[in-house]
């Protein structure tokens, strides 16, 4: 039985090598993609800083001395943002909002604000607050600048799996991508790959590949390991193994060594190489090493089970 299975897989190996040797490997994106593994493993890790009950006690004595005051209107940019944060770090997100928008009534043209109000309205947990600042920003005539912006709303619809903003926020940067920057093509990549159009993802991939580096660690990280899938799932075998061998010699991390050493290993079974798929940097006891050393077995051994003539064609 384990004899006529493995003579199945290799029949199956056959079957498919040619569009194995057939799919080439673009070495410029293979550079591209090399620099951003090489990036990522030396981005450093930032850790949040969590608030204290002392801090707790500190902000809320300061706000409600603040609140005391009978006129604000001598206040200052400054001091709205200074006590905006002070509403966040307590938790009332809808005053830190306020203020928000207060320090940017102070100065209308300026639009590193929205960013904040994004991030504090999606505290808040309130959608209704936050779809209505997303709307009202990413809803502006003239997008520029607002890429930090984008990618938080991007961020957040798609955990919130709210489709129908996440639509509009599609359309409303789909036609703009090449001003607009990496981040937000990174944006519409997930989306199509969340859709299943795969194709599109590809492209809109190697489309910022170039300069993915400009993407945070998570951003890339999605990439470096999204690239060698899809193209392993749509069987462009060779162009997959290119991207997965990268991984495996520059990767820093070691789990991503080990998957990336059994692909490479599943890979080479599908192209009937069980020799390089029993490599000693397979894990052990991975199904794909312990698979081919069976299938090198069966060939090496072909006369004895009858089968030996698919190997001299």
């Amino acid at each position: 039985m384990f004899y006529r299975f493995m003579l199945i897989l290799t029949l199956t190996a056959i079957t498919i090598t040619s569009s194995v040797l057939a799919a080439s490997v673009n070495n410029e994106n293979l550079n591209a993609y090399l620099t951003l593994i090489k990036n990522n493993n030396e981005d450093s890790k930032i850790e949040l800083k969590s608030v204290s009950g002392d801090d707790l006690m500190a902000a809320s004595i300061k706000i409600r001395n603040f609140e005391r005051l009978s006129s604000k209107e001598q206040f200052t940019r400054s001091d709205y943002l200074y006590y905006s944060n002070l509403y966040a770090i307590i938790g009332e997100f809808g005053n830190s909002l306020q203020l928000l928008k207060s320090a940017h009534r102070k100065q209308p043209d300026e639009i590193s604000l929205y960013y904040r109000m994004i991030e504090v309205s999606a505290a808040s947990n309130d959608s209704t607050l936050f779809i209505e600042q997303v709307l009202n920003i990413i809803g502006r005539r003239d997008l520029s600048g607002l890429e930090s912006s984008i990618d938080l709303a991007f961020s957040e619809l798609i955990k919130r799996k709210d489709d129908d903003n996440l639509s509009f926020i599609l359309a409303k940067t789909g036609s703009r991508l090449n001003g607009l920057g990496p981040v937000v093509e990174y944006w519409h990549a997930v989306t199509d790959y969340n859709a299943g159009k795969y194709d599109s993802s590809l492209n809109h991939m190697f489309n910022i590949i170039k300069v993915a580096v400009r993407l945070n660690s998570n951003h890339r990280q999605w990439i470096i390991n999204t690239i060698p899938e899809l193209l392993f799932m749509q069987s462009e075998f060779k162009s997959a193994l290119g991207f997965y061998q990268l991984i495996a010699t520059n990767s820093d991390d070691r789990v991503e060594q080990d998957n990336a050493n059994k692909m490479i290993a599943r890979i080479n079974l599908l192209a009937g190489n069980y020799g390089a798929a029993t490599s000693e940097t397979i894990v052990d006891f991975s199904v794909e090493r312990e698979l081919a050393k069976g299938l090198l077995t069966l060939e090496e051994n072909g006369v004895s089970y009858g089968i030996d003539n698919l190997y001299r064609k």
